[in-house]
């Protein structure tokens, strides 16, 4: 007969069972056709059933689960049945399972055996658990594990199951490296992290927890071996970047980018996070990043200025980012934004065309120059302005400012609701709260193509921070000297100007600066420049003809120099026997200190005169020859260019040759009875001597 108790929990047991798998049958143990025909069952046979197991929750005692594994695959199907028995005569026998489970099996305080049998045909194979009823309560393994390296350090952070979040106080994580011993820690839940150091960062670990044993858990499995990659510590290389391929006046721009990763480490993916540089939030900041498995992305963005980050990522790590920070974009339709300064702390922004309707929320962002953005945005649905009041940063006198008006086309609230693709940039413009001249003048101011009567300026444009303004041009000054001063307006769109009706042979002092709403800036230094004086034409040609006349002779000359003398001077008489030779006994102004030896005629002709004069008259009761008279005109020279050579060499023997007096050859060719005379002269021609 059964005790109240077990009547109680046969009872509960009919009622769950019948929620269950199958409904179990009540029978005592030791029935004779029990027993008796299952002891043919093998016991733990390797292609059999396995792994029985049967475990309960400590929020739930005296309810078990039990699980097993079939056998090997066969080509008839599987029939199980379950036997649990906690006394020597009481059993509990399910039949005819199909599946490898039995949920809500009621069990009391005490020791149990369960037995599963699997039926295939004639075969039966068995597996048996035992326990006692306190040692059932199983808490995990953990449903989630989550690793975070940095710094040769592992935080790990575990989920546990619902039902055991609260049964679980301490965990413990075991770890070990490629050919490494295997290390424990023992980690608290109600501590912020639990942390493995020292781990070697480019190391790969195989990591396992469960929880630590306690009368709520009495059974920790381990949970599956987790691989813990190695710690991504170099960011991703950007090696493309490519901008504006959405066409003008669409108020949007693509961003295109492409990176590699270095180093054999593969990551899961990529992160590519998106941020206005004016720092304004979007409203969900998950949208703020994009994850992609291959390493490139194309983003639509407005005319801000944006900054874009690229990192890897693994299941422990993330990579440092490479960034790129987008500059902002001037957008098109000039004079479509007016700006209105009420003081250093309010502006309004008004459009030329009726945008408020159709939208109703902006955003208005303004930056100057090495300062940080500023943004602000507004919900407006009647006038067409956008007033900023007051400005989180004070406005600065001077100081040049750009501002956006950005359209959204969400509705209310205004503010961003992610990066990519969210708004458009209807258009830009740049005020100032204050204008002063400028504080320095146009630099490298020069002067080209001077005439007689103009004269073209050309100078760089003066630099941003020092315009304190708008600039609106330029102002050119110029006088004569000691006259009244001429002013002239230019473009601010040039950097050169050409100054036309001026007096020829006049020297004039230029000056240039630069004008904004403010008054003319500092001037350059003034420069003086003189424009040409009247030149003849006629001469002009006389000298040009005769320069290349000159060069043409004395090219054909050095090419034809050893012919030329053998034809002219083919029979050189001895110089100490001629007449004109006994004349440099003569007094003669010498330029060297020093007497100079007579040259015989083989120097005097190869090396004497810079000038060789030929005249019909040498001396008296010299002879001419027919051919002279009638081919050489009354005095005639030429150029030596043996002379030149002799000059080189004295140059190279040390001899100044400003202190070289050069020798004049007088000569009267006669043939055999003709006389030739070299003379020795002061520096220059003779008087008389034409020189080429």
């Amino acid at each position: 007969m059964l005790g109240p108790r077990r009547l109680l929990l046969f009872f509960l047991g009919g009622i769950l069972a019948h929620r269950g798998t199958s409904s179990p049958v009540w029978m005592p143990c030791k029935k004779a056709n029990f027993p008796a025909a299952y002891h043919h069952c093998r016991v733990s046979s390797p292609d059999g059933v396995s792994d029985l197991q049967c475990v309960g929750k400590h929020n739930s005692p005296g309810e078990l689960d039990c699980t097993w594994r079939q056998g090997a695959s066969r080509s008839s199907p599987s029939v199980f049945m379950l036997v649990v028995q906690q006394s020597k005569d009481d059993c509990r026998v399910w039949k005819d399972i199909r599946d490898t489970k039995v949920t809500r099996v009621l069990v009391f305080e005490e020791d149990m055996t369960a037995e599963v049998l699997e039926l295939v045909g004639s075969n039966c194979t068995k597996d048996v658990f035992r326990a006692h009823s306190h040692s059932l309560f199983h808490c995990g393994p953990p449903s989630h594990l989550k690793f975070k390296r940095y710094s040769e350090s592992v935080e790990v952070e575990v989920d546990w199951p619902q039902e055991d979040a609260n049964a679980v106080q301490s965990f413990r994580v075991q770890h070990k490296g490629a050919g490494g011993r295997t290390q424990d820690k023992v980690c608290h839940r109600s501590a912020a992290v639990c942390l493995l150091a020292p781990v070697n960062a480019s190391e790969t670990y195989r990591v396992q927890v469960r929880c630590e044993t306690s009368n709520k858990c009495s059974q920790c499995p381990w949970s599956d071996v987790y691989t813990l990659p190695a710690e991504l510590t170099r960011p991703p290389v950007i090696v493309r970047v490519d901008q504006d391929k959405v066409a003008d006046g669409t108020g949007q721009r693509t961003l295109s980018l492409a990176w590699t990763f270095p180093g054999a480490e593969v990551p899961d993916g990529y992160r590519v996070r998106m941020a206005k540089a004016s720092g304004e939030p979007s409203r969900d900041p998950k949208s703020d990043h994009v994850t992609c498995s291959q390493p490139h992305i194309t983003l639509v963005l407005s005319f801000s200025s944006f900054h874009v980050d690229v990192s890897a990522f693994n299941n422990a790590s993330e990579s440092p980012a490479a960034r790129v920070t987008v500059p902002p974009k001037v957008a098109g339709g000039d004079g479509m934004l007016h700006v209105s300064v009420h003081s250093n702390a309010s502006f309004t922004v008004f459009s030329r065309d009726d945008l408020v309707g159709a939208n109703k929320c902006f955003s208005v962002e303004w930056s100057s120059e090495g300062h940080p953005a500023a943004y602000k945005s507004i919900y407006e649905e009647t006038n067409n302005s956008w007033t900023v009041s007051p400005v989180a940063e004070r406005l600065e006198a001077y100081r040049r400012y750009d501002v956006w008006l950005h359209v959204r086309p969400q509705p209310s609230p205004c503010n961003l609701k992610c990066v990519n693709n969210s708004e458009v940039t209807y258009a830009s413009a740049q005020f100032y709260f204050l204008e002063g001249p400028p504080l320095s003048a146009p630099a490298n101011v020069s002067v080209a193509d001077v005439t007689q009567a103009s004269m073209e300026l050309r100078w760089s444009s003066i630099p941003q921070e020092e315009l304190r303004g708008f600039l609106l041009g330029y102002v050119v000054h110029y006088m004569e000297d000691q006259q009244q001063e001429t002013n002239v307006s230019v473009s601010a769109h040039v950097n050169s100007y050409t100054l036309k009706g001026l007096q020829r042979g006049t020297a004039y002092r230029v000056q240039v600066s630069g004008v904004t709403r403010a008054g003319a800036g500092v001037r350059s230094i003034a420069i003086l420049v003189s424009t040409h004086e009247r030149v003849s034409l006629s001469l002009i040609a006389v000298f040009v003809v005769s320069v290349l006349m000159a060069v043409a002779l004395v090219t054909v000359l050095f090419l034809m120099k050893s012919k030329v003398k053998v034809v002219l001077w083919p029979d050189i008489p001895d110089p100490g026997e001629s007449i004109t030779i006994q004349k440099l006994n003569l007094p003669s102004k010498m330029l060297f200190p020093e007497s100079v030896t007579l040259l015989n005629m083989e120097e005097c002709v190869s090396a004497g005169a810079l000038t060789v004069e030929v005249r019909p008259s040498a001396h008296e009761g010299a002879k001419l020859c027919p051919a002279d008279r009638q081919s050489l005109p009354a005095a005639t020279a030429y150029t030596s260019l043996d002379a030149m050579q002799q000059l080189m060499m004295m140059m190279m023997q040390g001899t100044p040759v400003k202190t070289v007096a050069p020798w004049e050859v007088m000569a009267v060719k006669s043939g055999m009875d003709c006389d030739l005379v070299c003379l020795q002269s002061d520096y220059g021609p003779r008087e008389g001597a034409n020189v080429l």
